[in-house]
């Protein structure tokens, strides 16, 4: 758990945003799904989730804690309007794909990886959606280019 916590410093670090107010380690806050980790507010306070059984790499959970940690920066920067914001229960899985708040973590969990672990997601092949994937890349040049600093 200390190379996660060191990570999620990191990443925090690099989006300017505070550590969590807890970080918990839950898993039945998970469904049987590939989730891995998720933000909660409760009371005013953030929760990061981490699932701790799964089986997957440990990069896979440094992609989901960067795609998480950046909905963090969404909200603590107001970057989005969460008002119309649909969780991935009450929306086809392009139309949630497709969402602002979405496009924008999966673009910054992808420059995480390529910058701390030299790894380039597929998004084409691991969503099998063009559009969806070419919408992330996009977004992916807009923030390398506005806002991101390769070390």
């Amino acid at each position: 758990m200390n190379g996660i916590l060191e990570f999620i410093k990191e990443v925090c670090e690099d989006l300017c945003i505070s550590i969590p107010d807890s970080i918990v380690t839950d898993d039945k806050k998970f469904n049987q799904g590939t989730q891995l980790a998720t933000l909660a507010y409760e009371n005013e306070k953030s929760i990061l989730y981490l699932k701790t059984k799964y089986e997957y790499g440990d990069v896979d959970m440094a992609f989901a804690i960067a795609h998480e940690l950046r909905h963090k920066y969404q909200i603590d920067t107001h970057v989005f309007d969460f008002d119309n914001y649909k969780t991935s229960d009450k929306l086809s899985i392009r139309e949630y794909n497709l969402q602002s708040e979405e496009i924008d973590a999966n673009a910054y969990a992808y420059i995480v990886l390529l910058d701390f672990f030299k790894l380039k997601v597929d998004f084409k092949l691991l969503l099998k959606d063009d559009v969806v994937a070419d919408t992330i890349m996009k977004r992916v040049d807009v923030i390398v280019e506005n806002e991101y600093e390769y070390e």
